[in-house]
Parts: structure tokens; C-alpha cells; sequence
């Protein structure tokens, strides 16, 4: 095998090899993979690592391979290229061809734009009442560019460049919602039973996309879903408020109408009544 195969490939050839006189242990490795499987965010480093079991890595192939043929940058590739090989640049060997993009960049922009996509033709459908979207919250100051204006937040709690938001304002289909002082959104009391789409979207970024429980939740986990409670019963009081809502994960939900006090972040305590005072622990 060494003499009719390039050192680069032998080890791989080798793998080959392996696999096929003892097939029990890729199904071994592919069992580990799976309980292996995950996916981590990391909102500070903008690192998104995978860990994927052998289906997960086949269909990303498959998607990002598609993805990439239909990049719309493609043409500048292409471009480039050839204006270094008339350079004479890379005319030997293909692989010594720079391009404006590397191959990494490419496999990450077509990431992207499989995203995009995604989101454009509204395979993701709805999620409290409104078709889910990318939620960015900036202050007044940042629309009007005065020096000194906080950054913009986007619904994972990282603050964005301005050069991306003015992006997305030129590409997107923008609903605004204009906050009050302290965060508060502007919004009234009425007798539906829940709040109106985009009375849920300010409501939850006056709450910050996370559970209202101290120190409850893990802040803009994504598999987290957040539940809209009435601090005063509906069926008792017949009205719903934004002032009146809060946000709670399924557990922390749940233990109120178990008949729990829990404590939220603004450092008061509800429970199914409404607001309460904290339960007090006598010690003797």
C-alpha cells in the first residue's frame, strides 16, 4: 500500500482498511458519537461547537454543500481566481489559488445563508403569535447616532455592531416597538384572554427574553420556552396587562399553580394568588 498510495492518503487508506475487516467497531464508534451528541453556544467567544453523531454530520454535509454551490458570492470567487491564474498566480497547482474566501469562510457563509433562508420562508412558523424572527433592541440615542449610545441587543443577549443593524434595517422587514422609560413597553389593558403578538414581543424584551425566577433559568437558552402567566388570575379578574404578565419557564410555572411562592428577578414574590410576601422561616 505504501508503494501505490501517497503518503498523505495511507493513513485514511489504512482507517478503510480497518473498518472493513472489523466492522463492530465503527458501530461502536458510531454509538459513541451519539451519546456524545451536543451543541454549545458561546454568546462571548461567537463559537458555535458541534459535537454530531454520523446522521447530524451527513445531512450538514449534504445542506452546506448545496448551500455553497448556490452562494450568491460565488461569481467573485470565480473572478478572483481568474484573474490570478492570468497573473499567473496558482497556474501549477489548483490548491495554491488564494481566493477572497477561504474554504472555512465559505462553509460559514453558507451556514448562513441556509439560516437566512430558513427564516425567509417561514419553515420555522410561529411562536407566541408572530412568525418567528431575529429581536434587536437599541435605545433612540443609536437610531440617531449620538456618541455615546449603548449598543444594540439581540435576542441571545450579545451586543451587536451598528454596521449589522443598519444591515438588517436595509434587508429586513422591520416591526418596531417603541419602549418607554425604564424599558417599560407601551401597551394597555384589554379582555383577550392572552396577549396580542406584538404586545408578546415587547413584553419580552422589556423582560429580557429570560425566566422572571431568580436565578432560575440559564439567560437566553434556546430550549428554554417561556410561558406568559397573569399575575392576577384571568378567570378571576377578566383582564390581561403587560404590567400584569410575567415570564416563567415550564418548572417555575408549574410550582405556582402547585401553590408555591417562588421569588422573581425584580425581588418581588408571587405565587397563584398574585403578588405575595415572602414566606418567612421562624428560627427558635
Amino acid at each position: 500500500m505504501g508503494r501505490w498510495i501517497p503518503l498523505r492518503h495511507l493513513k485514511a487508506a489504512l482507517a478503510q482498511q480497518v473498518d472493513a475487516l472489523l466492522p463492530s467497531q465503527l458501530e461502536e464508534d458510531a454509538e459513541r458519537a451519539r451519546q456524545r451528541h451536543g451543541l454549545r453556544l458561546d454568546p462571548v467567544s461567537r463559537r458555535i461547537t458541534v459535537q454530531s453523531d454520523d446522521e447530524l454530520y451527513e445531512l450538514a454535509h449534504t445542506v452546506l454543500a448545496a448551500a455553497a454551490l448556490g452562494d450568491p458570492e460565488n461569481p467573485a470567487d470565480t473572478d478572483a481566481k481568474r484573474d490570478l491564474r492570468a497573473a499567473g498566480v496558482g497556474v501549477e497547482d489548483d490548491a495554491d489559488v488564494r481566493f477572497p474566501r477561504s474554504r472555512e469562510q465559505r462553509l460559514h457563509d453558507a451556514l448562513k445563508l441556509v439560516f437566512q433562508r430558513y427564516l425567509a420562508a417561514g419553515l420555522a412558523g410561529s411562536h407566541d403569535k408572530a412568525p418567528v424572527s431575529i429581536t434587536v433592541t437599541l435605545p433612540l440615542e443609536k437610531l440617531e447616532k449620538s456618541p455615546g449610545a449603548l449598543p444594540a441587543v439581540g435576542g441571545s443577549g450579545r451586543r451587536l455592531p451598528a454596521s449589522l443593524v443598519s444591515r438588517w434595517w436595509c434587508d429586513a422587514s422591520v416591526t418596531g416597538l417603541v419602549m418607554a422609560a425604564g424599558w417599560i413597553p407601551l401597551g394597555q389593558t384589554h379582555t383577550q384572554r392572552t396577549l396580542t403578538a406584538t404586545e408578546r414581543r415587547a413584553s419580552l424584551v422589556q423582560h429580557g427574553r429570560a425566566c422572571d425566577g431568580l436565578r432560575c433559568c440559564t439567560p437566553h437558552d434556546p430550549l428554554t420556552t417561556l410561558v406568559p402567566h397573569h399575575v392576577y388570575s384571568f378567570a378571576e379578574f377578566g383582564r390581561t396587562s403587560m404590567v400584569e404578565t410575567v415570564w416563567l419557564c415550564p418548572r417555575l410555572h408549574d410550582a405556582i399553580h402547585r401553590g408555591q411562592t417562588v421569588q422573581l428577578r425584580n425581588a418581588r414574590w408571587l405565587n397563584a394568588q398574585g403578588w405575595a410576601e415572602p414566606a418567612l422561616t421562624l428560627a427558635y
